[in-house]
């Protein structure tokens, strides 16, 4: 045997046998065209969940990129008009004003959305899950979770009362016991980064601020425009 020539192939073999096992390292992520949208890098964790506001079971560990999860131009999304539903007894001009869609990409977990252009946010960048937290919530649901919501149709009263409200909450919470079949999708929290004592009605591209809670109006609102936004065929 020409033990000499063996010296290559076992180099090759001790090469392999040390590296060949191993994963190459992650690649370095691409920045996206706007630096707030975060962009796909390594795989979720299985360890870390989200909080309680999301379905369980869904990992906080996963970042997408503008033209991640199916969602090419998110970032600069075309002006639509989702329509708003005739309700007897409601006026002909919807409740409201109808607001540009933002961007509609998925951020990561715990990442906050500090761009919205409106206050509260009527459309806008958000976490890939959406809250479930549907009906009346006393603990602040982040805007995050609720703005993928109205993606899907949710209605969401939202409100600031940092010394107390008691008799406005009160008619709040009358108008979302009334809309409380899941089919409404309405959604009840408190948000501080609202002005103080300010009230909103809010849908994936429609706003209505008021200082006095109107029950008609407030009605009138969830029923002109619950399901029209983007995804209404996905349940909460």
């Amino acid at each position: 045997m020409d033990r000499p020539r063996l010296l290559p192939v076992m180099c090759c073999l001790l090469l392999c046998a040390e590296g060949c096992g191993k994963q190459a390292p992650p690649q370095p992520p691409v920045a996206a065209s706007n630096p707030n949208h975060l962009v796909r890098f390594g795989e979720p964790d299985p360890a870390v969940v989200v909080d309680s506001n999301a379905r369980s079971g869904f990992v906080a560990a996963q970042i997408y990129t503008a033209d991640d999860n199916g969602y090419p131009g998110c970032e600069n999304p075309a002006q639509v008009d989702f329509g708003t539903s005739k309700v007897d007894g409601c006026p002909d001009e919807p409740v409201g004003t109808q607001v540009p869609m933002q961007s509609y990409c998925h951020m990561n977990y715990n990442f906050p959305v500090t761009w919205y252009q409106t206050n509260p946010p009527a459309s806008g960048d958000h976490w890939p899950e959406p809250s479930h937290a549907l009906g009346v919530n006393t603990t602040v649901v982040p805007r995050e979770y609720w703005v993928h919501s109205m993606e899907h149709g949710a209605i969401v009263l939202a409100y600031n009362c940092p010394n107390g409200c008691p008799y406005e909450l009160s008619v709040l919470q009358q108008v979302a016991a009334a809309r409380a079949n899941r089919a409404f999708k309405v959604l009840m929290t408190p948000d501080p980064l609202m002005p103080a004592n300010s009230f909103a009605a809010v849908a994936w591209t429609w706003l209505y601020l008021f200082s006095v809670p109107d029950v008609d109006k407030l009605l009138c609102f969830i029923d002109q425009h619950y399901d029209h936004a983007r995804e209404n065929d996905k349940a909460l």
